[in-house]
């Protein structure tokens, strides 16, 4: 996930981008999403375990991880969202990890939203590990 971080960054570096903050930000910017990409894998591992096949894992994370992808403010500015989809939008984890990279990238507030995307992390974690491990230890093979 590092490799991958640091790979998307240096082409982001190459038609553009820069960052505008000191080198623990940068080093803060490269490490959360690889913390915020592992809790989302144990929610993988734990549709993995309960799968009947192969094929149901990526059908099962699809139908919930695109919709929390595209309903939080990481391509779209939370105005550009319905009033009625705007509460939602708030409080999505891919929101918080997008303002948090936002503000380690440009000097902008991000204490805050580096502190919820780090929580966000350790909840999905916690609750999603030992929801896979019990899941494999009743798992009948």
């Amino acid at each position: 996930l590092l490799a991958q971080v640091i790979i998307i960054t240096f082409v982001g570096y190459f038609i553009g981008f820069r960052f505008q903050t000191g080198i623990v930000s940068i080093l803060a910017f490269l490490l959360l999403p690889v913390i915020f990409a592992s809790a989302f894998s144990w929610i993988a591992v734990f549709f993995a375990v309960k799968a009947k096949a192969p094929e149901s894992v990526q059908v099962s994370m699809t139908s919930w991880l695109l919709p929390l992808t595209f309903l939080s403010i990481g391509l779209v500015p939370l105005e550009g969202f319905p009033q009625w989809l705007q509460g939602f939008v708030a409080i999505n984890p891919v929101s918080a990890a997008a303002q948090a990279l936002r503000g380690l990238a440009t000097g902008g507030s991000a204490i805050g939203f580096v502190l919820e995307t780090l929580l966000w992390s350790a909840a999905i974690t916690v609750v999603f590990s030992i929801l896979a491990i019990r899941a494999y230890q009743h798992r009948s093979i």
